[in-house]
Order: structure tokens, then sequence, then C-alpha cells
């Protein structure tokens, strides 16, 4: 079940204003192969406020499903809604658009562009990602601002034979290519070795100003100036977080750690540790995760209990997910670091702690992934099948675990995959598409194209 559309519209992007005047008549069409068995489909997006039943597509002589819409001129998210004949609505962005913008349910939407009686490629805060290598079945982008989720977000390949993809994001971002089940780096960009044998990219914000926040030489002044307003005005934490992450979002990057030490200097173990995940934040926004782990690290080294100080920096106990941090700090370990083993030891303490089967069977994954990403396909097939045998299953109701599972049973068909038994690993894709069918999301196409290149490995034998 989808969201209600006010919180849609309050994160959509760029919605139609109510006195804007429509400017051109947008034709938004879905193949019929995109969506096989379909007894209706429909068009949601910020023209309509999400609502996903009001604009239905007609269906074409061709077996298309068709519908024009007149749109002012701006950019709009949007999706269709399909119906089958049998089993419940499903959202699916459009797969012959290639620009998209994340969405704040998970996922992306897809992006388009209106402007001057006609249709537009989206430009406004958009970054564009070029691919112009070989691409057998698929080609895609991920990083930091999909959690890095193998697929990512889709490439299609363009009247000069690029692959692109135009994804409406912020910088700094670091991200890969995924084509054909590969991880590539951007030769056009800035890149550095991400730990295991490869590179990330990165595009830097155009605001970053220089300065180590260890050894930051600034107005201090200044800056105990700051601090003493702050707290005179009895600034709450959420108004000091907000100044904090105003001077972040001004690249005064030393500026914005240094004076959230201070105002947490003083602080009780709860204030620290908000304070240090908010600074973990802030590193990781500049790129800096060498630096994040480092506050990952005092996170879990901090003492039980302390007593209360004066502080300007006020937070409750328990507002930070300690648990989250142990996972943060794994990924670290292992992508960043190469530290598959001291990544498991992490994974461990958490699979210790675990309350309920759902996060038994995702540690149970991750654990399977730091082999996979070794390349210890029989000891990742074995995780991932304890993870398989622990997951509940789900319902069409909750779209983050559908998620994992398709995710689950695709980690399964590639270790398979990779020790030779193609059969196996068509049924584990298999199970995947019978959660999402293709070519619903990325999992769904990831799966898709492996199935067919164990069909190849079968028809070769």
């Amino acid at each position: 079940m989808r969201s209600t559309p006010t919180l849609r519209q309050s994160l959509s992007l760029a919605l139609a204003t109510a006195l804007a005047v429509p400017a051109v008549a947008v034709e938004f069409r879905l193949a019929e192969s995109a969506a096989p068995g379909a007894s209706a489909v429909f068009l949601v997006g910020g023209f309509n406020d999400w609502t996903s039943n009001s604009l239905p597509l007609h269906s074409g002589a061709n077996g298309d499903w068709f519908v024009h819409q007149p749109l002012a001129d701006g950019q709009y998210a949007y999706r269709f809604v399909v119906v089958p004949a049998e089993g419940e609505p499903y959202w699916m962005p459009d797969p012959a658009n290639n620009a998209y913008v994340p969405s704040p349910l998970g996922g992306y939407d897809s992006l388009l562009a209106a402007a001057d009686d006609a249709t537009t490629i989206p430009s406004a805060g958009v970054e564009v990602f070029e691919w112009s290598g070989a691409v057998d079945t698929f080609a895609g982008v991920i990083g930091d601002f999909n959690g890095w989720t193998v697929g990512g977000y889709p490439m299609l390949p363009e009247a000069d034979g690029v692959w692109r993809a135009r994804i409406a994001i912020e910088r700094p971002v670091t991200y890969k290519f995924f084509v054909d089940d590969i991880w590539k780096h951007d030769p056009s960009a800035d890149s550095y070795p991400d730990g295991f044998g490869g590179f990330n990219s990165i595009r830097e914000a155009d605001l970053i100003t220089a300065g180590d926040p260890d050894d930051w030489t600034g107005d201090e002044d200044a800056t105990d100036a700051a601090f003493a307003e702050f707290t005179k005005a009895g600034l709450t934490a959420e108004e000091i977080r907000e100044r904090v992450e105003e001077l972040a979002e001004d690249g005064k990057y030393g500026r914005a750690v240094r004076l959230l030490r201070k105002s947490a200097k003083k602080g009780t173990t709860a204030q620290k540790r908000e304070a240090l995940t908010l600074e973990a934040q802030i590193h990781m926004r500049f790129g800096k995760s060498n630096r994040a782990a480092k506050c990952w690290e005092a996170i879990l080294a901090l003492p039980a209990e302390k007593t209360t100080a004066r502080t300007g920096f006020d937070a409750g106990e328990g507002s930070v997910d300690v648990s989250q941090i142990v996972h943060d700090l794994a990924k670290y370990r292992l992508f960043t670091e190469d530290d598959g083993a001291a990544a498991r030891q992490l994974y461990d303490q958490l699979l210790q702690a675990a309350g309920d089967d759902r996060q038994v069977a995702s540690i149970l994954y991750d654990i399977g992934y730091s082999y996979g990403v070794e390349k210890r396909w029989q000891e990742a097939l074995v995780l991932f099948d304890e993870a398989a045998g622990a997951a509940p299953a789900g319902d069409g109701s909750d779209e983050a675990w559908l998620h994992f599972l398709t995710e689950l049973h695709n980690a399964r068909g590639t270790a398979l995959y990779h020790l030779g038994d193609f059969a196996g690993a068509i049924a584990a894709f298999e199970t995947t598409l019978a959660i999402t069918p293709w070519p619903r999301n990325q999992n769904s196409q990831y799966a898709h194209g492996w199935i067919a290149r164990c069909q190849d490995q079968l028809g070769g034998e």
C-alpha cells in the first residue's frame, strides 16, 4: 500500500502550481511487453497528487498503453500503476525513460521535463551518468544515493550508442557502474581505491572548502562566539542541529564539525552519541568515510553511563540506533578496508542481538555477501541458504521486505552460477521474478538478465 498523497506531495520533485497554464500535452506510453497480462494501467505523479486511479491509460491497437496529459512547464516525477488480470496492482517506473528521482518511499520515480510546448530532457539538479563501453544485457549506476543496491538505476542506450542515466541528486556523489554483473568505475571521473581491487568514482560538491576539522585553523573567536550565542539563546538540540547542517550545506565542513564537537563536549553519553552520529553523517556527505568510521568507533566505545552536565546539545536516551552504527562500521570494514573478517565479527555481534526472524535473515545475508565479495562462493551460498530459511514470507504491503527477499534470491542465484549449478541458479532467479515480475524494478531486471546467461551456459553443455 502506498503512502498518502500528502507525503508524496511534500517530497515530490517540482509539482505543477495551481495557477500554471498547461503548455503541452505529453504522451505517456507503456509497451505491452513491459506489463504483460495487464487489465488496466494508470498514470500517477506530482501533476495529479499521486492519485492512483484518476488518469487511466488507453489500450492501443498494438497492445501498448498510452495517455496524453497536459502539463505546465517544469519537471515532474511519475510512475505507472499496473493492474494485472490476476493479483494485486503494483507501481513501476517508466522502463523507456532513463531519467530518475529517488523516491521518498524507496526505489526511484521516473522524471520528465516539459518546456516551451515540448518535452525536454530533465536538467535542473540532475547528474548525467554515461557509459560508452560494451554492454551485453544490462547497465546501471549505483552508489551511496541508493545504498549500493545491486543493479541500481538502469541506464539506456541513446542515439549515439552511449548508455546514460539521469538522476536528480545532490553532490557529493560516490558511485560505480554495474555492467553485466561487473562493477566498473567511471573513467571520466575522479576515482579512488575501493579497498577490494577496484575503484569508486566521486563527484565532489561545488562548495567544499579545505580544512581538516582535527587541525582547523579558522576564526576560533567567531566559533566560540557563535557557540556562546547558541547556548545563551537556549537553542534546542534540533535548532543546533539545523545550524550545523546549514554550515555543512554552505561547504563550511571544518567549522560545522568543530561547532558540533563544542556543543556536546560536556554532554552525557546519550548527547555525545547523538553528536557523533551527526558528525559521521557530515563526514559521509563530504566523502570522508575514514573520519565517519572514527565516529562510529567512538560511539561503540562510549561508556554506558555518564553524569549529566550542562551542554548546548541535548539528546534523549535511545535517540541513536547503535545497531545501525555497527552495521555502517561493518560495511566500512568490508568495502573500504577490504577486511571481510573484521566485518563478519561486527555482523556476528548483530546476529547475537537480533530480535526477530527478519533481523536474523538480514544479518545472515550480509555475512554471506561479505564472502561473496571475497569470491568465496560456497561459504556465501551456505549463509544465503540459512537466510532464506530464516526469512518470513512477505506480502504486497511491505515493499521494503519484498525488495530484500529479491536481493537475497538474486544473491543465491549468483553464488549458484559461480559454482556451476546453472539450473539451481535459474530456480533462484525465478523466485525473484515470482515476487517482483520483470521489469518492475532493478532486482527483477537483474534476475531476468541472469536467467538468459544461465540458459546460454546450459545450452552450451
